[in-house]
């Protein structure tokens, strides 16, 4: 586990491009963040993007938070959920490929990025989205700065359910650059 983030830690951005999304890594449910690239480890300011989910992504998460307290709880929150801002952090501990994630509702992969830590927080950020991860301002950095102590940061245990595999994730990529020369040899 990680120590929570201090005033000297590096922290990047990622856009989520739903409330519903954002509310569920937050809160601690979505144990994954599925990318086609690998997120490097660390602390990662989760904002919460404008748009929405596709109605097939929708009906997978709804399916997947089903009636437990917590999804109802998660669903209910999403309506008060900030839009087009930061609105909490969290720390990803490594990256899977979609193979090692023993069937979790969450994987798509190809890369599975274990969320081990989260945190809301306590006053969400404004700022417009961007695609990949990305440099916080310096008045963001000083805003999350300034929320630090007051945060209330849980521990999801994925890490635990889901260890690093290394050997598997580099065995991963290199499939995927294979691949990748197969393509480009065929349409030269």
């Amino acid at each position: 586990m990680s120590a929570p983030p201090s005033i000297s830690t590096d922290i990047r951005g990622l856009t989520l491009k739903a409330p519903l999304l954002s509310q569920c890594i937050l809160s601690g449910l979505k144990e994954v963040e599925n990318r086609s690239w690998i997120i490097p480890p660390g602390w990662y300011a989760i904002h919460t993007g404008v748009g929405k989910p596709d109605s097939a992504t929708y009906d997978k998460i709804t399916r997947i938070l089903g009636d437990a307290r917590s999804g109802i709880e998660v669903r209910e929150s999403v309506s008060n959920a900030p839009q087009g801002a930061i609105a909490g952090l969290a720390y990803i501990s490594h990256a899977l490929p979609l193979a090692e994630m023993k069937g979790n509702p969450w994987a798509s992969g190809p890369y599975c990025h274990v969320i081990s830590q989260v945190a809301f927080l306590n006053k969400p950020i404004p700022r417009k989205g961007q695609l990949g991860q990305w440099k916080l301002s310096e008045a963001e950095r000083a805003a999350i700065d300034a929320q630090l102590p007051g945060l209330e940061f849980k521990d999801t245990g994925h890490d635990a359910a889901y260890p690093s595999n290394q050997v598997a994730l580099r065995d991963a990529r290199e499939q995927e650059l294979a691949a990748r020369r197969a393509q480009k040899r065929k349409r030269e």
